[in-house]
């Protein structure tokens, strides 16, 4: 299950101020920003009854053995599911930039020189996500939905990850920590090649949220133990800031149309996050710094009154989502 919310604001200044009868200013400044929570949860119930994976013509069927494919959609199955782990994932992200450039324009009253565009802009653009993992498992759990079951079974639910013996699924079926509990309404079940049943048993996400999280959140929740390692390496924060200044001549003649034009781009970029290191997390800051010569040009010409001939040469660069730099 994912609750997201997200919001965006956008703002953008921009004029053309005629300087004389030949020059042409249009500054601009811009800033956009988009924020979003967003919290992730993952239920796992695993089924204590053995699954039978058939291949058949022409594909495949799974239900346990002796069962029929609709054990799967019944209500009463439900009590052999037991809960297997809880994750529940926080991310905050925020993007940001701000732009500002002015572009100049001037014309020139020549044979084949038409006009000349020059300009410079700056933009910093900023990305941060901040990341928390907790994680709930069985033996975990099992302390505030049933502590008088771990009390009276401490050292074997103590020792529960340390065996796999059928004493497992009997602590989780004696605890009560079945998906009856938290079922909710079927989930309707089609793929093309498998025989299986109609529909699935489903978990519903907020007697989840009210049975085992208590209808709280993260640290708040009894027996929800935080990664902090996975936390951090899922944590980054990159700003990106460059600077460009271009000029382009523009010419006119009696059959062709054609600019030249030198596009010249410095890129800063440092960042902060984590990498893990063994069993330990550790803090890195890397930087890079490059400069990009981006070379123009575009022709057409008139072959004859009906047919126009055109063609161009341009290098370009196309920046990468901010979070493909994140530091791991």
């Amino acid at each position: 299950n994912i609750d997201r919310e997200e919001s965006f604001m956008s703002n953008v200044l921009s004029f053309d101020w005629q300087l004389t009868d030949a020059l042409t200013v249009k500054p601009l400044l811009g800033y956009t920003k988009r924020t979003g929570d967003e919290e992730t949860y993952l239920y796992s119930f695993y089924n204590r009854t053995a699954t039978q994976v058939t291949k058949t013509v022409p594909g495949y069927e799974f239900f346990p053995a002796g069962k029929t494919p609709e054990y799967y959609a019944q209500t009463a199955s439900a009590k052999d599911f037991l809960f297997n782990v809880g994750f529940s994932k926080d991310r905050e992200n925020s993007d940001a930039e701000l732009v500002g450039k002015v572009d100049f324009e001037y014309f020139v009253d020549g044979d084949t020189l038409t006009s000349i565009d020059f300009g410079v802009m700056n933009s910093d653009r900023k990305k941060t996500r901040d990341y928390k993992f907790w994680i709930m498992g069985n033996a975990d759990a099992v302390k505030h939905l049933n502590p008088g079951h771990y009390n009276a079974n401490k050292g074997a639910w103590d020792a529960f990850w340390s065996r796999n013996d059928a004493n497992q699924d009997k602590l989780l079926a004696g605890s009560g920590l079945t998906m009856a509990s938290v079922l909710g309404s079927n989930r309707s079940f089609n793929v093309d090649g498998i025989r299986g049943p109609s529909s699935l048993l489903y978990i519903d996400h907020g007697l989840m949220q009210s049975t085992y999280y208590q209808g709280l959140h993260g640290d708040k929740v009894a027996n929800n133990i935080y990664r902090a390692n996975d936390s951090a390496a899922g944590s980054y924060e990159i700003n990106e800031r460059s600077f460009a200044g271009y000029v382009q001549a523009n010419f006119k003649s009696e059959q062709a149309d054609y600019n030249l034009g030198l596009r010249v781009v410095k890129t800063e970029v440092d960042s902060f996050g984590y990498v893990l290191s063994g069993n330990s997390i550790d803090p890195i800051r890397p930087d890079s710094s490059y400069t990009e010569f981006l070379p123009s040009f575009n022709l057409s010409y008139d072959v004859t009154d009906d047919l126009k001939s055109r063609a161009s040469y341009s290098k370009t660069m196309t920046r990468p989502p901010l979070s493909s730099l994140a530091p791991s």
